[in-house]
């Protein structure tokens, strides 16, 4: 019993802990996409902008990825609602961004890396399991439709043309910061939240 009751207070104090940490990022208006990318993190991350929006529908929210991508669906979740509500955001790759979570670094209103950031596209993977001939059309058909609408997000996003998209996606393309940047994945690369104040401050005198 003693050890039970142990284990259930470590719990409730990670708990705690994390959603201590879950407040204090809201509070200065940053929102973590941590891991796989799947309909959890998407709630988490789609309820913080939406929450932030409502608080503030002008100031800027940043958005830290360190992510390997993962769920398309949930990925896109978070594509919307970045798009849908008023509040800028801004993102900044740390660690990597890699498939979906490229995508998501790419689609910020300023978009940055750290020095030793990786970012990588790719075109989605798909299993086809066994099936009738039927329905394995019907899901290559899907599969299809898929990388085309990512390939145009990117497109979209870093002002490549079609042709380079594709010909980027076709094989894992993977990018150090500066080589995402001359891709257009990211504006700049940044080494400290002061320099990142000092970019955003910049690009809103240009604007």
């Amino acid at each position: 019993r003693a050890s039970s009751s142990s284990d259930a207070k470590k719990k409730a104090m990670v708990k705690s802990e994390a959603e201590l940490f879950h407040f204090h990022e809201l509070a200065k208006r940053r929102v973590h996409v941590i891991g796989r990318i799947d309909d959890k993190s998407a709630k988490s991350a789609c309820g913080s902008l939406f929450y932030l929006n409502d608080v503030d529908a002008t100031t800027p929210i940043v958005m830290y990825l360190n992510s390997g991508g993962g769920s398309v669906t949930a990925g896109l979740a978070i594509y919307d609602t970045m798009r849908h509500v008023a509040a800028p955001v801004h993102t900044v790759c740390l660690g990597h961004c890699e498939s979906m979570a490229a995508i998501l670094l790419a689609a910020g209103e300023q978009r940055y890396a750290t020095p030793n950031a990786r970012i990588m596209i790719h075109q989605p993977s798909h299993v086809i399991e066994r099936s009738t001939t039927s329905d394995v059309i019907i899901k290559a058909e899907k599969a299809e439709n898929t990388r085309r609408r990512l390939a145009k997000l990117i497109c979209d996003n870093t002002g490549q043309s079609e042709d380079a998209v594709n010909k980027a996606i076709e094989r894992n393309t993977y990018m150090n910061a500066e080589e995402a940047k001359a891709f257009g994945v990211i504006d700049e690369v940044i080494v400290s939240q002061r320099e990142l104040k000092q970019e955003q401050t910049k690009s809103k005198k240009v604007q």
